[in-house]
C-alpha cells in the first residue's frame, strides 16, 4: 500500500470536511451548499461509501481528501499530502515522492524561505535586530507575540546568502525564491536594515516577506517579496495561517489593512483578523475567505464615490453572498485618535475601544447611506441629487431584490422623494455586470437526458433488462457514456466501481431522487428510456431523409428503394413508440 492510500484509509472525508463547514445527512451522501461558489440551495455531495466530494453546481468541481483539501486550503498536492500524513502519523519517504521538476523547484523555494525566516529570526535578538526589537516593544508587541509571528531583523550586513550557498542551493534559486537580487551582476540580500514580517500560506508555510524600514532615509517604507512561483501579493492574505480556525468558529472575518493590526489584534484576543497586506482586495483573496466563512468585516475606509478599488472588492463580495459590514472606530473619551485610525494604535491605547468597535460593526450599505448623508445637505437640491447619484450606484448593486426595495423606500424617505421617481432613475444607472452567455440548452437537455438514464440505472440495477430491450448504444453520442453503457450491459460491477464518471452520475442520481418511491423510480426510467428511443429515431429518421433527397438528385432509383424503405422502417418504429 502506498503512501496516500494509507492516508486516504485512515481519513474519512465526511470527518474531514465537517472539519471545515457542516454536513446534512442526505439519504446515503451528505450536502451542503458549495464552499468554492455562490448558491442558496445545496448542490455540494459528499459520499461517505465512495470516499469523494463532488459539487453538482456551477463550479462542477470534486475529488478525494486531497483534491478537498488543496482547493479549500490553496495548497498543492504534495502541500496537502504532508498535511494529512502529518495528522495521521505517516511518514512520507522522500525518493517516493515522485513530482515533476517545477514541483522539485517549488519545494526548494519553500525550504529557502523558511531558512531565511529562521535566520531573521535569530538576528532579532542579536544585538544587530536591538533597534527593531525596541521599536516593536514601543508598540506593545510582547515577546511571546513576536515569536508567534516569527518577526525579525534584516541587518546591514548579513550572512544569509553566505549560509544558504553553503547548504547547496544556486544563485538563480535564491533570486527565484525571493531572498536576493541581482544588482549589476552582483548577488544582493533583498532585505536590510528592516523589520521582518513573515507571510505564510494557510498551511503554514513561509512564501515570503513584507519589511518595514526603521529609517526615513529607506524607502519606500514597506517593501514586499517580488512575485516568485510560491508567492503572489493579490493571492495571499497576511495571518490567515493563524486567524482561520478562529474565523471558521466565530463565523466572520475582520479584514484590516496592515500587518500590525493583524498582529496586534491577535495580542489583544480578536484571532479572526487577517490583512490584504497593502494591496486592493481581489477576487481571489476573497475566495479564500470563502473557504471559511461569507460573513466578513472591513476595517478601512470605505469610500464608494472614492475607491474603485473598494467599490470593486465591496461589489464582489455582495456578488458572491458575502454580508460585508463596516467597521467604524469613534472617537471617544478614552482615545484621542479620531474616527477610522489604524487599529494598532487603537488598541495600544485601548484595546476595549477596539473590541466594541468590530462588535457593532455596521452593515455595509448602512454605512454608505450615512456617509453621503454626512457629506451632503439632503435638504438642498443639489444634495439631493449628489446623495441620490451615489446612492443609487450602491442599490443597483444588491442583488437581492427584496433589500433593494427597502433601500429604495428608505433613501425616499431621507430624501423627501417619490419611491417612483428613485426607481425610475435606478434603471437608468448603468449596470456593470458581465451578461453571462447563453448556454446550448438543446445541448443540455440531450446530455442531461443520456447521464440521468444512465445514473438511474446504475443506482437501480432492476430496471435494466427493460431498458436495454429499447435502448442500444447507438442511442448516445458521448464516448464516455457509450463505455458506461456496455459497462453496465456486461454487468462488470468490478469496472463500474473504478470508473470516476459513472461513480459522478449515481452520485447525482442519489441526492436527486432520494425522496421518490420505487413506483416513481420505475416511472421515471419508462419515461426517460422512451424519450431517449424517440430522439435517437427521429435523429436516425433526419439522416435517411438526407439520403433520400440526395439518391433522387442523383436520380439513382435503386438507393431510393432502399432509402424509402429504411424511411417507412423508422416511420412505423416511431409510430410503436
Amino acid at each position: 500500500m502506498d503512501e496516500r492510500e494509507e492516508i486516504k484509509n485512515r481519513i474519512d472525508i465526511v470527518d474531514l470536511i465537517q472539519g471545515y463547514f457542516p454536513l446534512k445527512k442526505s439519504g446515503r451522501n451528505y450536502k451542503a451548499c458549495c464552499p468554492f461558489h455562490s448558491e442558496k440551495t445545496p448542490s455540494f455531495m459528499v459520499s461517505a461509501e465512495r470516499q469523494n466530494w463532488h459539487c453538482f453546481g456551477s463550479c462542477s468541481e470534486g475529488g478525494d481528501i486531497f483534491s478537498f483539501l488543496m482547493k479549500m486550503e490553496g495548497l498543492d498536492f504534495y502541500s496537502a499530502l504532508k498535511m494529512l500524513a502529518d495528522r495521521v502519523g505517516v511518514k512520507l519517504k522522500k525518493e517516493n515522492k515522485n513530482f515533476s521538476e517545477n514541483k522539485d523547484k517549488k519545494d526548494k523555494y519553500f525550504e529557502i524561505n523558511e531558512i531565511a525566516a529562521k535566520y531573521y529570526e535569530k538576528v532579532l535578538f542579536e544585538p544587530e535586530g536591538k533597534i527593531a526589537l525596541n521599536y516593536l516593544k514601543k508598540r506593545d508587541i510582547s515577546e511571546k507575540t513576536i515569536k508567534e509571528f516569527r518577526l525579525g531583523y534584516a541587518p546591514k550586513k548579513s550572512t544569509l546568502l553566505t549560509d544558504l550557498q553553503k547548504i547547496g542551493f544556486t544563485d538563480a534559486e535564491l533570486l527565484a525564491s525571493g531572498v536576493a537580487k541581482n544588482r549589476d551582476g552582483k548577488l544582493l540580500e533583498y532585505f536590510w536594515q528592516r523589520i521582518i514580517f513573515p507571510i505564510a500560506d494557510s498551511a503554514g508555510s513561509i512564501v515570503g516577506f513584507t519589511a518595514r524600514t526603521l529609517s526615513d532615509e529607506i524607502q519606500p517604507k514597506y517593501l514586499n517579496t517580488s512575485d516568485t512561483e510560491i508567492y503572489h501579493k493579490s493571492k495571499v492574505l497576511y495571518g490567515m495561517d493563524k486567524a482561520k480556525t478562529a474565523i471558521r468558529k466565530l463565523d466572520h472575518a475582520i479584514i484590516v489593512e496592515g500587518n500590525m493590526d493583524v498582529i496586534a489584534s491577535h495580542q489583544a484576543g480578536i484571532k479572526n483578523v487577517i490583512a490584504a497586506s497593502g494591496t486592493a482586495f481581489t477576487e481571489t483573496q476573497l475566495g479564500i475567505v470563502k473557504r471559511f466563512t461569507k460573513n466578513i468585516k472591513l476595517s478601512f475606509d470605505v469610500d464608494f464615490a472614492g475607491s474603485e478599488a473598494t467599490k470593486r472588492a465591496i461589489e464582489m463580495a455582495m456578488d458572491e453572498g458575502f454580508n460585508v459590514k463596516v467597521i467604524e472606530i469613534p472617537d471617544g473619551p478614552s482615545t484621542k485618535l479620531g474616527v477610522n485610525k489604524d487599529p494598532a494604535d487603537v488598541i495600544k491605547e485601548d484595546k476595549n475601544l477596539w473590541i466594541l468597535s468590530c462588535k457593532n460593526a455596521k452593515y455595509v450599505i448602512d454605512y454608505v447611506f450615512d456617509k453621503a448623508f454626512e457629506k451632503n445637505n439632503p435638504k438642498e437640491i443639489l444634495g439631493k441629487k449628489a446623495i441620490a447619484r451615489e446612492l443609487l450606484e450602491v442599490i443597483k448593486k444588491i442583488p437581492d431584490e427584496i433589500e433593494r426595495e427597502h433601500y429604495i423606500k428608505e433613501l425616499s424617505k431621507k430624501l423627501d422623494v417619490e419611491a417612483d421617481a428613485l426607481r425610475n432613475a435606478l434603471n437608468k444607472v448603468k449596470n456593470t455586470k458581465e451578461v453571462k452567455k447563453e448556454k446550448d440548452t438543446k445541448k443540455l437537455n440531450k446530455e442531461t437526458l443520456e447521464e440521468r438514464l444512465l445514473g438511474l440505472l446504475l443506482r437501480f440495477p432492476e430496471y435494466r433488462n427493460f431498458f436495454f430491450r429499447n435502448i442500444k448504444k447507438e442511442a448516445f453520442t458521448d464516448l464516455v457514456y457509450i463505455e458506461i453503457y456496455e459497462l453496465i450491459k456486461e454487468g462488470n460491477d468490478k469496472k463500474i466501481k473504478k470508473h470516476e464518471k459513472a461513480g459522478l452520475l449515481e452520485f447525482k442520481i442519489e441526492e436527486e431522487f432520494a425522496d421518490f418511491d420505487h413506483e416513481k423510480i420505475g416511472e421515471e426510467i419508462f419515461f426517460l428510456t422512451k424519450r431517449l428511443k424517440k430522439v435517437f429515431i427521429k435523429n436516425k429518421g433526419f439522416e435517411v431523409r438526407k439520403k433520400l433527397k440526395e439518391a433522387e438528385k442523383n436520380k439513382d432509383t435503386v438507393s431510393v428503394a432502399k432509402w424509402l424503405k429504411s424511411l417507412n422502417e423508422i416511420l412505423k418504429e416511431e409510430g410503436e413508440i
